[in-house]
């Protein structure tokens, strides 16, 4: 995983990152996949797998509607590896677009062929973290230097390497004009630093910060449904206080205030049904869905992820099978896989897919 990652994920997650790098030389050591395994499908699932840090195994999925997975797409189809290590991936129409921490770049990939089409490195010494796209503008959050990158998506060209918005920026989303940054501080690491645990709004027009909403101790996912003039946004709390709890907040992007709160432990990806308004949680002991306006959460899937075994890392809805896909990391030394369940909790689907499946775009 990113060496960032250990700083930032609450602690029962980070326990287990740690302790997955430390003993690799007790385990044997993850191979990275040959070429030839499969044929990408043009409406396949792409699923980014982080692998582990500075081990060179991490992947991009694929998963044909005929259940057929291609492991590693960019090596199948370009003979290339996607690097060390990828950490977020968004798409922008028929283009995958993906962060690679350690290596330092924005890789630019054909959803629907796998053929790798572009790549930027980045300025100084910043590490992309999370992506956000808005029309022709793609930005990224730099964890190690407190900054955002901003992007021009036609010519694939940097227009603004560092904006500084604050202590370890991580997830975003951009509404109205405006772009939601989740400050974490990573934690307990940097939560006594100003503007660590809150949002920053950033005007785009202008790329400075205009308000700020606090109180959400390690902000880690940002999502933003402008038809109803929203954003959520997931926090973790602090790890070190034992009987915390972070949760998920709703904004109001017209005048920038929390409207409700829901409580969960550990709460990270977010996901947005376009159609409803509803949105899925993943945290600690599992998913729930959660809706504006109703105090109770309704739950989808119980699960209890712990050290070395299953582990529950990422999560997406899926709109064209009205799905919920899981991405389990098993015990962080072996393949992962996509778990796929219906909307009311009944496991539908299980595929295999490479190390540590960090992020899933159907």
């Amino acid at each position: 995983m990113s060496q960032v990652l250990f700083a930032v994920m609450s602690r029962w997650k980070a326990i287990a990152l740690l302790v997955c790098v430390l003993l690799t030389g007790c385990f044997p050591t993850p191979t990275v996949p040959e070429a030839g395994n499969g044929t990408v499908s043009p409406d396949g699932i792409w699923v980014l797998c982080e692998g582990l840090w500075m081990q060179n195994n991490s992947s991009l999925s694929n998963i044909a509607s005929s259940g057929t997975v291609v492991r590693d797409a960019l090596r199948y189809v370009n003979n290339v590896s996607i690097g060390d290590n990828p950490t977020h991936m968004v798409a922008d129409a028929d283009t995958l677009i993906i962060a690679v921490n350690t290596t330092r770049k924005i890789l630019f990939v054909n959803k629907k062929t796998g053929e790798l089409t572009g790549m930027v490195d980045m300025p100084g010494m910043q590490k992309p973290f999370k992506l956000c796209v808005r029309g022709r503008k793609l930005w990224c959050s730099n964890l190690n230097d407190d900054s955002i990158t901003e992007l021009d998506l036609d010519t694939r060209t940097i227009t603004l390497p560092a904006i500084h918005v604050g202590p370890a920026p991580e997830g975003m989303a951009a509404v109205r004009g405006k772009l939601y940054v989740a400050l974490s501080g990573m934690g307990d690491l940097r939560y006594t630093e100003p503007g660590a645990g809150s949002i920053v709004v950033v005007n785009t027009a202008s790329m400075l910060v205009q308000d700020t909403i606090a109180g959400l101790p390690n902000a880690a996912m940002l999502v933003a449904d402008e038809a109803r003039n929203r954003v959520w946004c997931s926090y973790r709390n602090l790890p070190s206080l034992a009987d915390s709890l972070g949760g998920v907040v709703l904004i109001d992007v017209r005048a920038d205030t929390i409207v409700q709160e829901w409580r969960f432990p550990a709460a990270h990806a977010l996901s947005l049904n376009q159609g409803t308004g509803e949105v899925y949680v993943l945290h600690r002991n599992g998913i729930d869905k959660l809706t504006a306006g109703n105090a109770a959460p309704q739950p989808v899937a119980s699960h209890s992820s712990g050290l070395l075994r299953d582990n529950w890392y990422s999560m997406t809805y899926n709109p064209a099978s009205n799905t919920i896909l899981v991405g389990n990391a098993r015990g962080f030394l072996t393949d992962g896989e996509v778990i796929e369940f219906s909307p009311d909790g009944r496991e539908l689907n299980r595929y295999t897919v490479g190390l540590n499946p960090g992020c899933i775009l159907p």
